[in-house]
């Protein structure tokens, strides 16, 4: 099976790892550059010279979000730092039923993958409890928190 690995516009394509690292290497570019080991097209390249970076990526990841209801329960969390039951981040953000839920913490963690920042380096989701009596806990992580401190978020610190 082909070996592909995309660097900004360009795919780069070989039989093996090791024909890909040389190739790489004949146009100047490293293995570094296309996020460490060359992949089948499972994990993204490198983002672009500019793009952000590891925590710049998380310290980024409040401000593109596309919904209210996004932005609310991502507020909640973040104004928690234990983290919330799933009844009282509903009702921090105003929403009426666990599905709602569910889908906005699937549209959060979309927006994780795609500024290329796996989900559990920005949520984290615990089960307590057992049917019928179950609940979640959400929490974001110390490093997304960190990040945006780091960034200057005073929002973040109130």
């Amino acid at each position: 099976m082909a070996i592909r690995v995309k660097v900004g516009d360009v795919t780069v394509e070989a039989d093996s790892e090791s024909d890909l690292l040389t190739v790489l290497k004949a146009v100047g570019l490293s293995a570094a550059t296309t996020a460490g080991k060359a992949t089948n097209g499972s994990r993204p390249a490198a983002p672009p010279n500019g793009a952000p970076q590891g925590k710049d990526k998380l310290a980024n990841f409040p401000d593109k979000l596309r919904s209210e209801a996004q932005r609310s329960v991502f507020g909640a969390l973040l104004a928690h730092p234990d983290g919330l039951r799933d009844a009282q981040l509903r009702d921090a953000a105003g929403l009426k039923t666990n599905t709602e839920l569910a889908g906005v913490m699937a549209a959060l963690s979309k927006h994780a993958k795609a500024l290329g920042v796996p989900r559990d380096r920005v949520l984290r989701k615990s089960v307590t409890g057992r049917p019928p009596h179950r609940s979640y806990h959400y929490k974001l992580t110390p490093g997304l928190r960190q990040a945006i401190a780091d960034r200057g978020g005073a929002e973040s610190q109130e």
